[in-house]
């Protein structure tokens, strides 16, 4: 009878530290999940950012009108 008590109590203590470890995978889980959340917001942000600095630089060539990129000046043209 008392080894079927002993044995009961390994596995019961077996069993809480079973649920202890799903408990912690589970909370690292979560803790991965919110920084990859958090990762692919600054990544999107700093794409958006990447795109509107090419929309600036783009439209800063462009001439007043929107129209052809602006040319070059004498002094470009003719490295100075």
């Amino acid at each position: 009878m008392e080894h079927y008590i002993r044995r009961k109590q390994i596995m019961e203590r077996r069993s809480i530290e079973d649920a202890e470890r799903v408990k912690a995978r589970s909370i690292q889980d979560e803790e991965r999940a919110k920084a990859r959340k958090i990762e692919d917001q600054i990544l999107a942000r700093c794409e958006e950012e990447e795109e509107e600095e090419e929309r600036n630089r783009t439209h800063n060539h462009r001439s007043p009108a929107g129209g052809a990129p602006a040319t070059q000046s004498y002094h470009t043209k003719n490295g100075r």
